[in-house]
């Protein structure tokens, strides 16, 4: 029961970050670009900038979406802890992780 429950809370917690990560992609589009003080000739762009948005947001939905889903399936086939396994303690899940990434 525990066990499902833990793979529904990964599942929400997965789908809430891509969304975040979705959102934030289309919003980097507005805002300024570039070093501060130089003056490049500005090159127009193909299309208004909210479908540029729209299209950045999307493309991120769709591959690092559907990556990250293969790879949390892929995760629970080969037995990893969830995204959020209540029974790991926040040692094993943030320090450890972190010591092994440097």
């Amino acid at each position: 029961m525990e066990e499902a429950l833990d793979r529904k809370i990964s599942l929400r917690i997965y789908f809430v970050l891509i969304a975040c990560l979705a959102l934030l992609a289309g919003i980097s589009l507005f805002l300024p670009q570039g070093e501060i003080g130089l003056s490049l000739p500005q090159a127009p762009l193909p299309a208004p900038l909210p479908v540029l948005a729209l299209a950045n947001a999307g493309i991120i939905l769709v591959i690092y979406g559907g990556l990250g889903l293969i790879g949390l399936i892929l995760a629970r086939k080969l037995g990893l802890p969830e995204i959020w396994d209540h029974t790991l303690s926040n040692r094993r899940r943030f320090v450890l992780p972190a010591l092994a990434g440097t």
